[in-house]
């Protein structure tokens, strides 16, 4: 076991910088609606969401089956991990991370409920530059990890 290289502190730095830039900046854009008591939806717009939305509202995600914020957790953990300088276990968590990002396209096909009555539900159109930082930030680390597993 080695110890962990200026090399992947920096890197980590620069990573890290890119996962926190993701959160404020714009992650989703969504096509909205209104739900009537029979359950018929009427279109109401379109919403854009900002990455700390996201990540506020992935909170109650496992609540409807979707754990794509679980991806938060796990980075922390991988990065922590890779600095520690055990890097094959950083990779399998950071892998791990990386496929729950991909866990948000979910919401293509399932609603995101925008209230407790579930009156208003959001549908993924398409994810903007902010989800792109984040699951980059994933890819990235995972990358290093791997780069840093495969060192002398």
């Amino acid at each position: 076991m080695h110890g962990t290289s200026s090399r992947t502190i920096v890197g980590l730095v620069g990573i890290f910088a890119l996962y926190i830039t993701s959160f404020f900046l714009p992650a989703a854009f969504f096509r909205t609606a209104v739900r009537n008591a029979a359950g018929v939806e009427s279109p109401a717009g379109h919403r854009e969401k900002r990455g700390t939305q996201m990540a506020f509202a992935s909170i109650f995600g496992p609540l409807v089956l979707n754990f794509a914020g679980l991806a938060n957790p796990l980075f922390i953990a991988g990065c922590v991990l890779l600095l520690s300088g055990k890097s094959k276990p950083a990779a399998w968590v950071l892998a791990l991370a990386l496929l729950f990002t991909l866990q948000t396209f979910q919401m293509l096909k399932y609603p995101f409920y925008e209230d407790e009555a579930r009156v208003m539900v959001s549908y993924l159109v398409r994810p903007l530059v902010g989800w792109y930082c984040w699951a980059g930030s994933m890819a990235l680390a995972l990358a290093l990890a791997l780069g840093e597993s495969l060192r002398p």
